[in-house]
């Protein structure tokens, strides 16, 4: 048996007993109904919401992950679960900030869209699509052959 093969058969010996034993359901398998607010506390708050953050990179840790693996099924498969299942937790812990009042929709949607905390992929792709406008602003804004260049054209 090639490594190629062992991989795939170490994956689907883990997909058999995650899928039998270990799977769970966040909306049936949470006790949601058993969230006291009277144990809350903003120490609480921002453990949960650290850990909620660093949840965030999940799709970045799953691209690279992928593009490492890709060629071997086993090990892109594997890294495609494992995202699955790291999906949840971050789902579980939003739920869980919103549910219990610890944090409101507002507060939640300042930490998915807080520039410090955006991933360095979401980044690289800002950063370029910026130099795609640019540059396509800076060729149809002017013909070379036709606009005299100014002072205020050369200062963009």
């Amino acid at each position: 048996m090639n490594q190629k093969d062992k991989f795939y058969r170490a994956y689907m010996d883990f997909f058999e007993t995650a899928e039998r034993k270990r799977r769970w359901n966040i909306f049936d398998d949470v006790p949601w109904d058993q969230i006291s607010p009277e144990t809350n506390s903003e120490q609480r708050a921002i453990r949960i919401e650290t850990y909620c953050a660093e949840e965030m990179y999940l799709p970045d840790y799953n691209i690279a992950g992928v593009e490492m693996a890709r060629g071997v099924f086993g090990l892109a498969w594997f890294q495609t679960a494992w995202s699955l299942e790291e999906s949840r937790h971050g789902l579980v812990l939003k739920e869980y900030l919103l549910r219990s009042g610890l944090r409101s929709p507002a507060q939640i949607d300042k930490l998915e869209t807080d520039p410090r905390l955006i991933s360095p992929i979401a980044h690289r792709k800002s950063a370029r699509s910026s130099r795609t406008i640019n540059r396509s602003r800076q060729f149809s804004s002017c013909s070379a052959a036709t606009k005299p260049r100014t002072q205020a054209s050369t200062a963009r």
